[in-house]
């Protein structure tokens, strides 16, 4: 077990080095970031934040200090048998409108999955927040959102919506290199064909 105090390179706490995450389809990926470029192309984000290396649409089901593939694996079986499909019909913001976020518009399979990641591995690995904290279920499309513009980005990327597509893979991503680093996949194409 790690000791809580220690910093990694680039993450503070190394309860949240590793990121079990939800990645889109390759189509629903495009289709995500066509959303953000449409903001960015309107001047309504910072210019390059859809070009930047650390965008990458996805969702984050929990942070730890480890994540074990176990965790991975019962994501994939609670999303196979065609509970992969999400449909993003609203928009909101954290930290006063700075970062623009999706959100679906069923959450219920989401909270199973997570559920299951959680209880299917050690609990002192999982940073003590994932019990303290209300999970929101979302998808980043843009950090930084410069205040002049805030509301109107909102506008723009609710009128965007409804954006529907399929989760293409369960991803354990360490986040305390550059670039961070693919861990472990299961690829919910495949999960659903077995």
């Amino acid at each position: 077990m790690s000791d809580w105090s220690e910093r990694g390179a680039y993450v503070h706490d190394m309860r949240h080095r590793y990121s079990l995450e939800l990645r889109p389809t390759d189509e629903f990926d495009a289709r995500l970031r066509r959303a953000a470029r449409t903001l960015e192309s309107a001047g309504l984000i910072e210019p390059g934040a859809t070009t930047a290396e650390r965008f990458h649409p996805h969702m984050t089901l929990l942070r730890a200090s480890e994540i074990r593939e176990v965790r991975a694996e019962a994501v994939a079986k609670r999303l196979a048998g065609g509970h992969a499909e999400i449909r993003f019909a609203a928009a909101s913001a954290f930290g006063e409108g700075r970062v623009l976020y999706l959100v679906p518009e069923v959450r219920s399979v989401l909270d199973r999955a997570r559920a299951n990641a959680i209880d299917a591995a050690p609990l002192d690995e999982l940073d003590p927040l994932v019990y303290e904290r209300k999970w929101t279920p979302h998808v980043t499309l843009a950090y930084s959102v410069p205040e002049a513009t805030r509301e109107l980005a909102h506008t723009a990327l609710a009128e965007l919506l409804p954006l529907e597509g399929a989760w293409g893979s369960v991803e354990i991503w360490d986040l305390d290199v550059r670039p961070t680093e693919l861990e472990y996949s299961i690829d919910l194409g495949a999960a659903r064909r077995r």
